[in-house]
């Protein structure tokens, strides 16, 4: 039994890495099969389907981020301000950088067997939402309703923009050559100003707007 647990645990970790790359059409049961180091056939035990390992396979990647973002509110509920909780929240959230290419694949293609990371996700900025309302905006109009409707916009732009990021194999990365600046820290670089003019627009949205 502790043996077919060490298997299930082996073809779970390969699949996340394949479905998050490749998408649910992209991914081949064998080569999961062989990255995992398995037979085929325990594969088919395991889930009987393909779709029944990418409805695991999201299952699984959601719960670890709802746990990890649960981990975090106290973080979040303290921050000083809106520009820092998001920061947070974006950071949290690049961490799983399973979850947010999953998550890209959904929204690309919400009809396949999900929208189980999107509800996930949504989850995530509702829980958000109340913690930036209650916090730091003293009223509540309805129109703030609006408002969050075109951060959480920016957000999804946001994060697709960071699944690309992971898309890019690092492998292929070079480093620093004749003082050029290397693939990697350009992509980190551009990120980092990305979330910065983010952060500044959810600020004036948020806060000024109100």
């Amino acid at each position: 039994m502790a043996t077919e647990g060490r298997f299930d645990r082996q073809i779970l970790r390969v699949s996340r890495e394949e479905f998050s790359k490749h998408g649910y059409y992209g991914t081949r049961i064998d080569t999961v099969a062989l990255n995992a180091k398995v037979n085929k056939r325990m594969i088919y035990e395991f889930c009987h389907t393909k779709e029944g390992l990418y409805m695991i396979t999201l299952s699984d990647v959601s719960r670890e981020a709802m746990d990890v973002f649960k981990q975090s509110l106290p973080q979040l509920r303290t921050a000083e301000d809106v520009r820092t909780l998001y920061s947070i929240l974006f950071n949290l959230l690049e961490d799983q950088s399973e979850f947010i290419r999953l998550w890209a694949w959904e929204r690309m293609d919400p009809t396949i067997h999900g929208p189980r990371i999107l509800e996930t996700a949504s989850s995530i900025f509702e829980q958000v939402r109340q913690i930036v309302s209650a916090r730091f905006l003293k009223s509540f109009p309805e129109s703030c309703g609006a408002l969050f409707e075109a951060v959480e916009a920016l957000c999804h732009g946001y994060l697709l923009t960071s699944a690309m990021y992971f898309r890019c194999d690092p492998e292929t990365d070079t480093a620093e050559i004749s003082g050029t600046q290397s693939p990697a820290l350009r992509r980190l670089n551009m990120s980092m100003n990305t979330q910065g003019i983010l952060l500044e627009s959810i600020e004036r949205l948020l806060v000024r707007s109100v």
